[in-house]
């Protein structure tokens, strides 16, 4: 992911920097698509956190770049103080102390715009956590006042009260956190499970009790059904939230017969039960779940307002057997459609390069990157650098090659081929000139921790060999740039015997 960020990175400087100046922006929808794209990837990698430090790292990343471009978009530090409070959790971590930090930062933000809801909301977690009570009720109840429908709030709220003794109230609140627009796999299993723990009614079953209340207070068939996909998609291995998805369905059904998104969303929820591995990209079915969720599939794709979503299904569900002529017979029926969708063209581009097309991959990502740069880019990044289908090195360089030939002042491609060829190829006095060529063009954190990085590994190179002097004059150098040590460990990977102790043997004669 290090090459999404990069790609992104390098638009938000051209595109958002005057965004920096203006005052104190909360609405995502009023910055730059660019500036989006890398606030939700850090937000998404938070929301998809489990324990892992990597995604930490990642989302640490993102948050750094995004503030030294816009430092008054206030989102930013609602992620910011998420990532504090995550680090804290980690093992070796002191999680009082973490969340003293963030509270600072979010009482900082709500100086900056009191009527910022979500600045109370997470304050009100944090003054939970450190058991200060009383203002974890005054923060929360200044977010209500506010009017905000954030699930975590109720979420929040009902944490409080179990905690103070008001578990049975909390379960109203929790209720309201489940129902509450917006809500994702987080909060959804966080409203569940409270409401399974606390709730009163446990002898009607909690999967009744689950979807009373959704049905009680969601009363349009499209948003019960949304919330349904939300519980598909916030699977993630617990078969719950299946069970809850299929309980709404189940009910929606007599509610609704003969609703093609109700047996749309059906399908998805059989694939997503059915689900074995990604590999290369791909997802995996089994062929009973793979076979059952096509023929529904197929009975509703004459419904010309969910056509081209089960169509995509159905492609997913040709690759998941390697079917590569059947996907491409329905990504040809859309294009004939007159479908020119941003899944149009991924699903294209996923046919091709999931069978080693990388020629026509590329082909279809440079049309794609003519109405759809942002999402081009990113999946080039994403795929032809660091993901998807094994495919020689080789293959890979020329890639990079043909991309600098085509972009020779790009930050982003010069960057990127900088770090394949420190990470992949291994060839780090290439690495050293792409990256420097990368830095010409755009002082950025990527480039300068990976050009770094490359001549540390050239001065330890130099320090075995015998060249003092050299091995110091590239040390230097990578002082200039701008190395962390804390990086270099991370990220040293065959190079981490050579460099690590040199390194340290250079700063000590500093």
């Amino acid at each position: 992911m290090r090459y999404v960020i990069n790609f992104i990175v390098f638009l938000c400087f051209f595109s958002c920097i005057a965004n920096a100046k203006n005052k104190y922006e909360t609405r995502v929808e009023k910055i730059p698509l660019s500036m989006q794209a890398l606030f939700f990837h850090a937000q998404h990698t938070l929301d998809g956190w489990a324990g892992e430090r990597n995604k930490l790292d990642t989302a640490s990343k993102a948050i750094d770049d995004f503030i030294k471009l816009a430092p008054n978009f206030l989102p930013i530090y609602i992620e910011k103080s998420r990532l504090i409070i995550m680090n804290g959790a980690m093992r070796g971590g002191d999680f009082k102390k973490a969340n003293e930090e963030a509270l600072r930062i979010l009482l900082d933000v709500q100086k900056k715009n009191p009527k910022y809801a979500k600045a109370y909301v997470l304050a009100g977690h944090v003054y939970t956590n450190i058991y200060n009570f009383p203002k974890a009720y005054e923060m929360l109840g200044k977010a209500e006042s506010l009017k905000t429908s954030d699930p975590w709030l109720y979420i929040n709220y009902a944490t409080l009260m179990a905690l103070t003794g008001h578990a049975d109230k909390g379960v109203e609140y929790a209720k309201k956190g489940l129902v509450a627009p917006g809500g994702a796999a987080k909060s959804i299993s966080s409203a569940i499970g409270y409401i399974s723990k606390y709730s009163k009614n446990n002898n009607i079953g909690i999967e009744r009790g689950v979807v009373d209340v959704v049905f009680l207070n969601i009363k349009r068939p499209q948003d019960r059904l949304a919330l349904a996909n939300r519980l598909i998609s916030s699977y993630e291995g617990r078969h719950d939230m299946l069970v809850y998805a299929n309980a709404i369905l189940e009910r929606q059904k007599k509610e609704t017969p003969g609703r093609g998104d109700v047996d749309l969303t059906y399908a998805k929820l059989i694939l997503a039960n059915g689900y074995l591995v990604n590999r290369g990209g791909v997802s995996r079915y089994d062929a009973d779940s793979a076979k059952h969720a096509e023929g529904v599939l197929n009975r509703i794709k004459s419904n010309a307002k969910i056509r081209d979503e089960a169509m995509f299904l159905l492609v997913k569900i040709c690759l998941s057997r390697d079917d590569r002529d059947g996907a491409k017979r329905i990504i040809g029926e859309l294009e004939s459609a007159g479908n020119s969708s941003v899944d149009f063209y991924y699903w294209k581009f996923v046919i091709e390069y999931s069978f080693g097309d990388y020629a026509k991959s590329l082909d279809i990502l440079s049309d794609m990157g003519k109405k759809y740069p942002v999402y081009a880019s990113e999946l080039m990044a994403d795929n032809f650098y660091v993901g998807g289908r094994e495919s020689s090195i080789k293959q890979k360089d020329e890639v990079h090659k043909e991309s600098v030939y085509k972009n020779p002042n790009s930050a982003w491609v010069l960057g990127n081929y900088a770090s394949f060829l420190l990470y992949r190829k291994h060839d780090v006095d290439a690495a050293i000139q792409y990256g420097e060529r990368a830095l010409k063009q755009m002082d950025y954190g990527v480039a300068r921790a990976d050009t770094s990085l490359a001549y540390l590994v050239k001065a330890s190179i130099e320090e075995k060999a015998g060249n003092r002097e050299v091995a110091m004059k590239l040390f230097n150098r990578a002082s200039e740039i701008g190395y962390s040590f804390d990086y270099v460990k991370k990220n040293c990977t065959i190079y981490c015997n050579g460099v690590l102790p040199a390194v340290k043997k250079f700063e000590e004669s500093r």
